[in-house]
């Protein structure tokens, strides 16, 4: 068993694994943001970062049919990260087309905004970040 837990031991500490940068020399550990937009009394949706992010992909999932309907990911001053995902038709997965990589990165403390293009629109919204160093 010692022999094992030696030869782990030499295996793990050749790599580098930085769960708070973003560099091409790094591995990182994206998370999940999960966003509940299924309020029929408002278009916008905001969820307070609690650490500096990047934003890598998003998708949404509609809940009901709504007629032409998407939701755009936004950063704190209301511009566009993503483009407009399509949650018209209930139980398609809308994805995210684009990335605007000017506005990816968000503070700790800042909001990241959903921004749906219709009241009556219903979906829960995934978000993909990144920590990144402060």
């Amino acid at each position: 068993m010692g022999y094992i837990k030696e030869r782990m031991t030499k295996i793990f500490s050749q790599r580098t694994i930085n769960p708070y940068a973003f560099t091409a020399d790094n591995e990182v550990s994206p998370y999940l943001v999960v966003m509940d937009c299924t309020s029929t009394s408002a278009s916008a949706f905001t969820y307070a970062l609690k650490a500096k992010v990047r934003v890598i992909d998003a998708w949404a999932i509609p809940i009901a049919s709504n007629t032409s309907a998407t939701i755009t990911v936004q950063d704190n001053d209301a511009n566009d990260i993503s483009d407009a995902i399509v949650i018209a038709v209930d139980k398609t997965i809308g994805r995210v087309g684009t990335i605007d990589d000017a506005n990816w990165d968000e503070v700790k403390g800042n909001n990241i905004i959903a921004q749906q293009n219709a009241i009556a629109d219903s979906c829960w919204l995934f978000i993909v970040v990144v920590p990144m160093n402060a």
